[in-house]
């Protein structure tokens, strides 16, 4: 799995562990080791929705499903709640809704295509032990 926070009974606990023990395994075994960290704050903020439209069509999913969700998120406008009452309305240029049920799968879609590329090309670390 590529996830661990925000799901049932899971934390990033798991996460930093397997971070230290694949550390130290290249540090022992004098292993060159990049590491990648993406901040993923405002993730359905940042979805670029002519990408997620090429992802959708990647997976083929009827076209008609998909200009069918994709106008979900074309002319919208927002406001803001604050102690002094609603905020102007302002228009929401990029992005998909959090609020939306579908936004969950549409952002593992539209993320799909990178993590398909690293899987591919077997860029990950591997960790294997000879002397058990």
């Amino acid at each position: 799995t590529n996830q661990f926070a925000g799901l049932p009974k899971q934390s990033t606990f798991e996460p930093i562990r397997i971070v230290n023990e694949i550390t130290q395994n290249a540090i022992n075994n004098n292993n060159e080791l990049w590491i990648l960290s993406q901040d993923m704050g405002k993730a359905y903020d940042r979805v670029n929705t002519f990408q997620l439209k090429k992802a959708m069509d990647r997976i083929k999913l009827p076209q008609q499903f998909t200009h069918l969700i994709l106008d979900l998120f074309k002319d919208r406008t927002n406001q803001v709640i604050t102690a002094y009452g609603k905020t102007t309305a302002y228009n929401v240029l990029t992005g998909i809704d959090q609020g939306e049920v579908i936004s969950p799968v549409l952002w593992c879609i539209y993320y799909n295509p990178l993590l398909a590329e690293i899987n591919q090309q077997k860029l990950g670390y591997t960790v294997s032990c000879n002397n058990i």
